[in-house]
C-alpha cells in the first residue's frame, strides 16, 4: 500500500474521531482491509481512545472499525448481511458476487467479506448500498439469484490448508522466510516495506519473536495461523505447523 493511501486512512480516522468528540457517539470507520485497521489500532492505542471492530463474522479480513465514547461498550456497525440464493445450480465464485456488486458503481470500501458456500452466498455491505443492491441485482455470473438483507447469518466453517516447515527460529524473518520461500535477505525486504500484519498490528522488526496462536498476514501471500512454533525436530531445529486462510 502506497503511503498517500496510509496517509488518507489516517485522515479518515482523525475525521472520525473528531466525530466521536464532538457529538459523543460512536463513530465508524469501513470497511478496513487489515494493514488500514492495524494502521488505525496504533493511533488509538497511543491516544488510549476506546474502539472495537467487527466484520460481520469472526476473523473476517474486512471489518469496520468503531470509535466510542466511555459509556458505549455495544456499538451498532453500520453494516448489513445480504444473502444471495441461487435459483439454479451453477459454481460462482467470491470474485463473480464483488464483481457484480461493484458493478452497480458501488466501491470497494462499502463492501466487506463475501463468504460462498454451494449455492448460497453471504456479503457485507454499508447500510447506505444495501437496499440498492438488493433492488438492483437478479443476476450474478449469469445465473439468477433471489437477493435479501438477511440477520440470520450461519456459521461458516473457515476453510485452510495445512503446512510443515523446518525453520531456525522463530523470529519474524525466519518465519516469513519459510512460509513464503523467500531468502532470509528479501524476507527481510518484506517486513521492512510494512508487508507483515501480526495480531492486526504492523510488524516491521524482523527480530519479533512470533507465538504459537499468532495470525499472520503477508502482502501478497495471504493470512496464516501459527498453530505450533515450540516442537523441534531430532536435528534441533523448530517445526513451524501452520494454517494457510483459504
Amino acid at each position: 500500500m502506497s503511503i498517500d493511501s496510509d496517509n488518507l486512512i489516517k485522515a479518515k480516522l482523525s475525521d472520525a474521531l473528531k466525530m466521536m468528540e464532538l457529538k459523543n457517539i460512536p463513530s465508524f470507520l469501513g470497511f478496513l482491509n487489515e494493514r488500514e485497521l492495524s494502521i488505525c489500532k496504533n493511533i488509538l492505542e497511543k491516544q488510549h481512545i476506546k474502539y472495537s471492530f467487527f466484520g460481520g463474522f469472526e476473523n473476517a479480513s474486512r471489518v469496520f472499525i468503531a470509535i466510542l465514547p466511555d459509556w458505549e461498550d455495544n456499538p451498532v456497525f453500520p453494516f448489513q448481511a445480504i444473502k444471495f440464493s441461487q435459483k439454479a445450480e451453477k459454481t460462482l465464485s467470491h470474485r463473480d458476487f464483488l464483481g457484480t456488486i461493484m458493478s452497480l458503481g458501488i466501491s470497494r470500501e462499502k463492501v466487506g467479506d463475501i463468504l460462498v458456500k454451494n449455492n448460497i452466498a453471504y456479503a457485507f455491505v454499508c447500510d447506505s448500498v444495501a437496499e440498492f443492491v438488493v433492488q438492483n441485482i437478479s443476476k450474478v455470473g449469469g445465473a439468477g439469484v433471489d437477493v435479501e438483507i438477511t440477520d440470520d447469518i450461519p456459521k461458516f466453517e473457515l476453510k485452510f490448508e495445512k503446512y510443515r516447515k523446518v525453520i531456525a527460529s522463530n523470529r519474524a524473518d525466519c518465519l516469513v522466510g519459510g512460509i513464503t520461500n523467500l531468502s532470509r535477505e528479501k524476507a527481510k525486504s518484506l517486513i521492512f516495506s510494512g508487508s507483515l500484519i501480526v495480531n492486526h498490528m504492523i510488524c516491521d522488526s524482523i527480530t519479533a519473536k512470533i507465538k504459537t496462536g499468532d495470525i499472520l498476514s503477508i502482502k501478497g501471500y495471504g493470512k496464516f495461523i501459527v498453530q505450533n512454533v515450540d516442537e523441534k525436530n531430532k536435528k534441533g531445529r523448530l517445526v513451524l505447523n501452520y494454517k494457510k486462510f483459504l
